[in-house]
């Protein structure tokens, strides 16, 4: 699934995300079998004679049917094959960091450690897309920013909410005033514009510390890491 954001994590509804692939693999075992019986072979003579048959009975309509191995193949009277699936539409464009005032660091961008998923199913993203992890995971998403002019600077966050995410994800900021850690609502919207939260109001200067950590510790639901954004306070 990557490029696409999910409702549920991992660990649940597990049986239903493999109920296609298994139906799908009852299909082909029951084609191959009806070979066998109808060819008095075993399955391996399926892939070594028979395979081109085998790849016919596969690109019928599943709603092809006959009484026995050696009847001909038909279907139901009255049949009309299913409309054509619509094309995936492609993830809305995301916003240009070049948009953005001030310092901003997109995902793309940042150092991660641990196991993150690509997305693009939220909704005021920064970029081509934001990464997410399991909240019992300890991955985390490192924004190192350069400083060139020392100050105080508004640190805000983007995430994409939703009911599946942490209400507790850990941030940490290191600023020249040291290291502060904090803990976002990322099943709540996001109270800026843009998708973005404020961490509050840092000193940086340049030569010393200057980053925003993302999933610095385990969570109740998905950590969600997107753009980090300084703005100088005038």
């Amino acid at each position: 699934m990557a490029g696409r954001d999910i409702s549920v994590t991992h660990e649940a509804l597990g049986t239903v995300r493999v109920m296609k692939t298994g139906g799908m693999i009852g299909e082909v075992v029951g084609k191959a079998a009806a070979i066998c019986v109808k060819n008095q072979c075993t399955p391996r003579a399926v892939y070594e004679r028979y395979f081109p048959e085998l790849q016919e009975l596969l690109a019928l309509r599943g709603a092809a049917r006959r009484e026995t191995v050696n009847s001909p193949i038909t279907l139901p009277a009255g049949y009309a094959p299913p409309p054509p699936v619509a094309e995936k539409k492609d993830a809305p464009p995301g916003i240009p960091v070049a948009s953005l005032p001030g310092l901003v660091l997109d995902d793309s961008q940042a150092k991660l450690t641990g196991q993150w998923t690509e997305g693009s199913g939220l909704p005021d993203y920064v970029g081509k897309g934001y990464r997410y992890r399991n909240g019992k995971d300890e991955g985390t998403a490192r924004y190192e920013f350069k400083i060139e002019k020392a100050g105080v600077y508004e640190v805000r966050l983007n995430y994409g909410e939703h009911e599946n995410r942490a209400s507790n994800a850990p941030v940490s900021v290191e600023s020249a005033e040291g290291t502060k850690e904090l803990t976002v609502n990322q099943r709540v919207k996001a109270p800026l514009a843009k998708g973005f939260i404020s961490l509050g109001k840092f000193r940086f200067e340049p030569g010393k510390p200057a980053a925003v950590v993302i999933g610095t510790g385990s969570a109740d639901g998905a950590v969600h890491a997107d753009a980090v954004q300084l703005l100088p306070v005038e």
